[in-house]
C-alpha cells in the first residue's frame, strides 16, 4: 500500500471513535462487545470482532466484564468530538 493510501477500514473505524468517544469518569456509559459494534458497522463493510478490539483497544477504551461479558465503555453523553478526515 502507498503511504499516501489509508486503510480504508482504519478511517471508519476512526470516524465511529469519532462520535462514539471512550466513556469518561462519572458519566453513564453504553455498553457493548466487539461484534456489537462490528454489527453496527455492517453497512460500511465487513469488521470482524478482533479488529474492532484491536483498534479500541490502541485507542483509549476501557474495557469491563458485564454478567462474565467483555464490553467497551463508550460515552452515552456529548459526541460534538470532531472526526478526523482523511
Amino acid at each position: 500500500m502507498n503511504k499516501d493510501q489509508v486503510d480504508w477500514k482504519i478511517v471508519i473505524l476512526s470516524r465511529w471513535v469519532g462520535e462514539y468517544p471512550p466513556a469518561k469518569e462519572g458519566e453513564e456509559p453504553i455498553l457493548k462487545d466487539s461484534q456489537e459494534i462490528a454489527n453496527d458497522l455492517m453497512g460500511a463493510g465487513e469488521f470482524t470482532a478482533d479488529e474492532v478490539s484491536m483498534f479500541l483497544a490502541t485507542s483509549g477504551y476501557k474495557i469491563i466484564f458485564d454478567g462474565g461479558y467483555p464490553k467497551w465503555l463508550i460515552s452515552g453523553g456529548d459526541n460534538t468530538k470532531i472526526i478526523k478526515e482523511y
